[in-house]
């Protein structure tokens, strides 16, 4: 999405979100370019199945890797400079 800033400029989820302080953080794994094949479960103390970690792949006909998380799993579906793409 494409919000403003206070100043009344452009900008993205990307540059609104992803500060430099955000992208030096070492428990943030970020990854470009790679495909989702699986969302990986685990069952939480109570019992309740919670997403623990991806499955991915990095295009087509590339090897598949698996990224576990402590905490979270942050999913995004939509390309960050997609909302920057003209329309056609």
């Amino acid at each position: 999405s494409v919000t403003f800033t206070s100043g009344g400029e452009r900008t993205s989820s990307e540059t609104g979100y992803l500060t430099d302080s955000v992208l030096a953080r070492p428990n943030l794994t970020i990854v470009t370019g790679a495909h989702v094949t699986k969302i990986l479960f685990t069952m939480d103390v109570k019992g309740k199945k919670r997403a623990s970690g991806v499955e991915y792949a990095g295009g087509p006909g590339k090897l598949r890797r698996c990224l576990r998380a402590n905490k979270e799993v942050i999913i995004s579906y939509v390309p960050f400079h997609d909302s920057l793409q003209p329309s056609k």
